[in-house]
């Protein structure tokens, strides 16, 4: 059985101003929410059973305005009365997880790709996904006299970056998971140290929600009129 943690409690704090709707049910695509399409993208890709991370203030919005999904029976929800981190989230969410290797992935973190890949690519361990950073400024060059000699628009540049989304073995993370912090600062900083996280690159798009202009990306990329 494919299965799945779906890492919902973040609080979308850069979006303040622009939206008060918790991040994970931004509209994106005509009625559909951000959680809408992940999800869908789930099934899609033949996920049988899906946990999802939420706190309590996301939970209560979801009940209020998306109670369909409490009544699906591939779903569960581990809900942070606390805020926790992604990390603590995670912890809390493996009381759910049946499978011992499952997939783990940030809601706002938008992938173009078949994430069963990322399983093969994690062998008998753990895997992240990972693509080309690419610069958000254009990047200068000069020459002895300080005169402009190149100029290049947002490049690529030599180094990978995490997409937000995993694989884990439960019996290599579940007793080095700590209770609070995020996955980035804790736990995969463990893994990378003892060579058990392998690296899939991710050749297809990414789209990591979190401004109004990365909204404004999503929706496009996705189809919003």
């Amino acid at each position: 059985m494919l299965e799945a943690v779906v890492l919902a409690g973040g609080r979308g704090l850069r979006l303040k101003g622009h939206t008060e709707v918790p991040k994970p049910f931004l509209i994106i695509r005509g009625q559909s929410t951000l959680f809408d399409a992940q999800i869908e993208w789930l099934v899609g890709h033949g996920f049988e059973h899906i946990v999802v991370a939420i706190s309590r203030e996301n939970f209560k919005y979801l009940r209020r305005n998306y109670s369909r999904y409490l009544n699906i029976a591939l779903m569960d929800f581990s809900i942070e009365e606390e805020y926790l981190g992604t990390a603590g989230a995670l912890k809390k969410a493996l009381y759910y997880v049946e499978e011992p290797k499952f997939y783990v992935f940030n809601v706002d973190d938008v992938v173009f790709y078949d994430p069963r890949l990322l399983f093969k690519e994690a062998k008998n361990y753990n895997a992240i996904l990972v693509k080309k950073a690419k610069l958000p400024f254009g990047t200068v060059e000069v020459d002895k006299y300080n005169r402009v000699i190149k100029f290049e628009e947002k490049p690529e540049i030599n180094k990978l970056v995490s997409c937000g989304h995993y694989v884990f073995r439960k019996d290599l993370i579940e007793d080095i998971l700590e209770e609070r912090g995020d996955l980035e600062r804790t736990l995969l900083n463990t893994l990378a140290e003892q060579k058990l996280l392998f690296a899939y690159e991710l050749k297809d798009k990414w789209f990591s929600l979190n401004t109004y202009k990365d909204l404004k990306k999503i929706r496009k990329e996705l189809g919003l009129k």
